[in-house]
């Protein structure tokens, strides 16, 4: 098999931050640890062996909590991974991507379980958030149940809608099947605004908001506690915990007045959904307790992080003590050129050092037209910037290469894949990060994010001693990766492992301080 994109390398080595960064509820669930590269890994990795609960689909179980092929499918289905999919199938790399994201789905439910073990679905924070996303999730339930009684747009509509826009412009397209289905989505969009204007006027004058302006004032938004009730809407009581997120960047009582105002339609629907029994729907139950298993476990990842993440005082401190982990290595951008025997390398180095002049550089062309790298003929040989011990290239290059002047081409170097010429184009020396450097811009996120997943690591291991994981060992080989389009292509965060620009140090990796 080729060697595969970088975006893909790159997805499997860095799977893992997905599962520990803070979670979004409602989000699709994402990827998780992968084990190292090498043999292929084992179920034994994730669990012990055995085969989960009966349930069909069921490919693991974390104490009794099911996980089926469907979901670890739609966290593939949600990264770039899934455009190569017919390059993981039967592969041990796709074997590790499909373990990576199981592992990730298995950590969750560790993570969800510890939540509910320590009553976090109790506080105050889960509370209120879950009863604004049932609110707003039963609104918008109700609009769409109230656009649906209204009909599908006709064809008629349609072709009303198309003549309209052909004589009011020149060269309009014909009306085929394409432009039809365009046409009618222009009018669903329009008819859904009209829907939503017509609800929100209709209901307008019952979401009546009572409410001292001195509950509301801005002067008093940070010595307000959360429980405490600063409105009644629609007949119910809002506590500022409540309507905290929809205020905050309201400036003006009126403007505050006519958020709460908005509220009170969203209750309203809310109430009309129960009342038509759209609350029980199957699609809505299933995507509610999805909201909530997310939500409880939230809670515990914002204590640990409270907990795990360095404060400004202990990072410093940190600092000071370990300045060899703050320093950014040197780096290098090479370009090589490969072919199959030695004598064809040397010949090539003799051209090049014949041909190169001040204004010639004939390296290029010659990795375009000679090179056996596939790549050669888009990236002329260039390999990109590498540090030493990235793995970016091969050991014996990168001794190499290291070792070069810029723009020196190398003697023949053996490898795998061929003979290669090497050379540096540029040279970055090595930066001492300073910790004002630090401070002031994203690196010390990505920091702070390291450190949490460094703790995080034990704390996952720990809690697998107290809950039962059975993971299917044949599943591995049995299942395809998905080929359809992905349904939530979501941002893969930077690698912050070892070596890695301006990141934390290689291993042995620092353990956040206390």
């Amino acid at each position: 098999m080729n060697q595969l994109p970088v975006v893909v390398r790159g997805a499997i080595a860095i799977v893992a931050c997905l599962a520990l960064s803070p979670l979004t509820p409602g989000t699709a669930r994402g990827a998780g640890a992968p084990p190292q590269a090498g043999a292929p890994p084992t179920a034994g990795a994730l669990a012990q062996a055995g085969a989960p609960a009966k349930d069909e689909g069921v490919v693991a179980t974390v104490a009794d909590l099911p996980i089926h092929d469907w979901e670890v499918m739609q966290a593939i289905n949600s990264t770039p991974l899934q455009a190569y999919a017919d390059q993981l199938d039967a592969s041990d790399q796709g074997r590790r991507v499909k373990q990576g994201f199981l592992e990730s789905l298995v950590n969750q439910r560790l993570l969800y379980l510890e939540a509910k073990g320590q009553g976090l679905e109790k506080s105050d924070d889960y509370l209120t958030q879950a009863a604004a996303w049932e609110t707003q999730a039963l609104a918008d339930l109700y609009t769409r149940d109230f656009y649906n009684r209204r009909g599908e747009i006709t064809d008629a509509e349609v072709e009303a809608a198309w003549a309209k826009e052909k004589n009011t412009k020149r060269g309009a397209n014909e009306l085929d099947a394409e432009m039809r289905q365009v046409v009618r989505n222009k009018l669903a969009a329009r008819r859904f605004s009209e829907v939503r204007k017509e609800i929100a006027d209709s209901l307008g004058a019952e979401a009546k908001v009572e409410a001292k302006d001195a509950d509301i004032a801005m002067d008093g938004d940070e010595s307000r506690k959360p429980e405490q009730v600063v409105a009644t809407v629609a007949g119910e009581e809002v506590t500022w915990g409540l309507a905290r997120p929809r205020l905050w960047n309201k400036k003006s009582a009126g403007e505050r007045r006519a958020e709460l105002a908005a509220m009170g339609v969203e209750l309203l629907k809310a109430r009309k959904a129960r009342s038509l029994g759209l609350d029980q729907d199957p699609a809505f139950r299933h995507r509610h307790d999805d909201f909530l298993r997310d939500l409880v476990t939230v809670q515990l990842v914002k204590q640990l992080r409270a907990k795990y993440i360095p404060t400004d005082e202990q990072f410093a401190a940190y600092y000071k003590d370990h300045p060899q982990d703050f320093t950014i290595p040197e780096r290098r951008r090479l370009q090589q050129i490969v072919v199959k025997t030695k004598e064809e390398a040397k010949k090539l180095r003799k051209q090049i050092a014949k041909e190169t002049t001040a204004e010639n550089d004939p390296f290029y062309k010659l990795a375009q037209e000679k090179s056996l790298d596939p790549a050669a003929g888009r990236t002329s040989g260039v390999l990109g910037w590498v540090t030493q011990g990235d793995g970016k290239v091969m050991a014996e290059l990168e001794k190499v290469a290291f070792a070069l002047k810029v723009k020196e081409v190398s003697q023949p170097v053996e490898s795998p894949r061929g003979w290669h010429l090497i050379r540096t184009l540029e040279v970055v020396a090595p930066e001492q990060l300073t910790l004002e450097k630090i401070n002031d811009s994203d690196k010390r996120e990505r920091y702070n994010e390291f450190f949490f997943k460094e703790k995080m690591t034990p704390y996952l291991a720990e809690l697998r001693k107290q809950h039962k994981v059975v993971v299917d060992p044949e599943w591995f080989g049995r299942v395809t990766l998905p080929s359809g389009p992905p349904e939530a292509p979501s941002a893969v965060k930077p690698s912050l492992g070892a070596r890695t620009l301006a990141a934390p140090p290689a291993a042995p990796a620092p353990a956040a301080p206390q």
